[in-house]
């Protein structure tokens, strides 16, 4: 039907969309809220409730939805142009970050299924879903692909010129 056609019209996302720069800027968000929740959390028995929960929650859809949209994100071949096939695209996804995308992808599923489950079994395993919230730790590994990529340099380009298009004049910051 007609949304169906819409999404389509969007795939293959071209990797300097505004729909990946704003997916881009909120893993960049979501990375520096892992990186102050993930140890606090592991350090201290904080339970996963309230706002912890909802962040578990909203992290966990952001990066299966971000999985997927990587098998549908176009890239910069060697050549300077734009890759748009989609088998390209998945090869060199499942090639390079795709492993590690599914198992951090995969913990958060897991931790939020283990800590449904205790919460039914009123069984406090909190090491298991600790365990397995240590797994998240490899998310970070994928900063550092973003900024060898230099799609941390777009990120920080796309959020200056949106300041800018509000009218403040901020410090610049180099990645």
């Amino acid at each position: 039907s007609a949304m169906l056609s819409r999404c389509l019209d969007l795939v293959p996302v071209h990797p300097e969309s505004q729909v990946r720069a704003t997916a881009d800027i909120f893993s960049v968000l979501l990375l520096l809220m892992d990186s102050v929740l993930m140890p606090y959390t592991l350090a201290w028995e904080v339970k996963t409730e309230g706002f912890i929960l909802a962040f578990s929650w909203v992290s966990a859809l952001f990066w299966l939805v971000d999985l997927i949209m990587n098998f549908l994100t176009g890239y910069t071949g060697p050549d300077g142009v734009i890759v748009t096939s989609l088998r390209r695209i998945s090869r060199r996804y499942i090639m390079s970050w795709f492993l590690p995308d599914l198992l951090v992808v995969s913990s958060d599923w897991v931790s939020l299924l283990l800590y449904y489950l205790s919460v039914v079994n009123h069984n406090g395993n909190t090491m298991l879903i600790r365990v397995v919230r240590l797994l998240k730790v490899t998310r970070f590994v994928r900063i550092v692909s973003m900024v060898r990529s230099g799609r941390l340099a777009q990120v920080q380009y796309v959020l200056e010129r949106k300041v800018r298009s509000i009218g403040l004049n901020v410090a610049t910051i180099r990645f």
